[in-house]
């Protein structure tokens, strides 16, 4: 089958269909993301396991399941987290297995599992999820990114109605973040970004934000957040850029006591 792989550039290469063990499931990808670790990875600038097949956010139908999986059959259509995770150590014992810290836990398309810029992957049966009916499996690839911005905007941004909320970043995530920030009664919402976002921040405009802001070509983004909260700054503040001048802006933005998530 055609494999997109890194290091540092992107192979295509025919390598032999996964062969699923007993309690795995091959899954035939129907859609798959392109995420920002992906062009990390790609650029060599990020942790992973090389030789690896990149893609984490997919979705697929059930092609093939191990002797001991019942818990989905051939045909469904489904998705999984990244993470394989042990479900022994003390972080996943306390519900956090995305912080697995097992040495030979398996992360899709980074270390130790090929990902889904494939044909086909597997994947142990415990993190296979069913798509319900209603949701294409377009959108469906769409549900691990839509899940990291759920964990952090409702679990643990403190949001009240009528908040003022600024997210920085127009990306998939912070368009999400908008979104969601929105549907929890924000009062206000302010979307960052930079010129090359100005398309991403007219969408951002259409599905929930009040006001964006060029942080490039205005000379003083802090006073307009200030100006737009009474002097008193932002109640929360989402940082879903990931670039570090963002993480020290974010401080500027925030009102005192206020809320900032990376």
């Amino acid at each position: 089958m055609k494999t997109a792989r890194g290091v540092g550039n992107l192979e295509l290469r025919e390598i032999d269909i996964p062969k699923p063990k007993r309690d795995e499931v091959l899954i035939e990808v129907a859609a798959a993301g392109i995420c920002g670790t992906d062009i990390h990875i790609k650029h060599d600038q990020a942790f992973y396991t090389p030789p690896v097949v990149l893609g984490h956010e997919y979705s697929g139908k059930v092609a093939e399941v191990g002797e001991d999986v019942t818990s989905v059959a051939v045909g469904n259509r489904v998705v999984s987290p990244a993470t394989a995770y042990c479900g022994k150590c003390h972080q996943c014992k306390t519900g956090h297995m995305n912080r697995c810290t097992a040495p030979d836990k398996r992360i899709l398309g980074t270390s130790n599992a090929n990902g889904a810029f494939a044909k086909y992957l597997v994947v142990p049966d415990y993190i296979v999820h069913q798509v319900p009916k209603g949701v294409s499996l377009e959108e469906a690839a769409l549900a691990e990114p839509f899940a990291c911005v759920v964990h952090s905007v409702i679990d643990k941004t403190p949001i009240c109605p009528g908040d003022i909320v600024v997210v920085q970043g127009p990306g998939t995530m912070g368009l999400m973040a908008t979104q969601i920030a929105k549907s929890m009664g924000a009062g206000k919402i302010i979307v960052t970004g930079v010129t090359a976002d100005k398309w991403r921040l007219d969408i951002a405009k259409k599905i929930g934000a009040d006001l964006t802001i060029d942080v490039q070509s205005e000379s003083d983004p802090v006073s307009i957040v200030n100006n737009e909260t009474d002097g008193q700054g932002a109640d929360a503040v989402i940082e879903a850029s990931g670039a570090c001048v963002a993480c020290t802006q974010a401080l500027d933005f925030v009102k005192v006591a206020g809320h900032v998530t990376l």
